[in-house]
Formats: C-alpha cells, sequence, structure tokens
C-alpha cells in the first residue's frame, strides 16, 4: 500500500516536472520573440528616421 502510494507520488511529480520545463521552455521562447519584435522596432525606427531625413533633405512633402 505504502509502495503504491509511493510510485503514485513519484508519478504526479514526474508530471508536474514536465509540466515546469514545458513552462519554461514557452517562458524562454516568448522572451526570445519578444528580442526579436524589439531588434525588428529598433531597425523600423531607424528606417522611419532616415526616411524623414530624406524627406527634409530633398525637400518632399
Amino acid at each position: 500500500m505504502i509502495e503504491k502510494f509511493r510510485e503514485a507520488i513519484l508519478k504526479k511529480r514526474a508530471e508536474f516536472d514536465a509540466i515546469g520545463s514545458a513552462d519554461e521552455e514557452l517562458a524562454r521562447s516568448t522572451v526570445e520573440a519578444c528580442q526579436r519584435m524589439q531588434g525588428l522596432f529598433e531597425r523600423t525606427k531607424a528606417n522611419l528616421q532616415e526616411m524623414e531625413k530624406l524627406r527634409v533633405e530633398t525637400g518632399a512633402n
């Protein structure tokens, strides 16, 4: 009886560990995606600034 209880606890712990690992992977991939988005934002911002600079230099509306 105690052995079955112990096995059930170990099984549940393994399940929770697997869920924890999946949560960690999701968090890691979310951070990576946010970092990529930040990079895209910075490049877009720089491109818009360059376009504005060129617009002013050429006198375009």
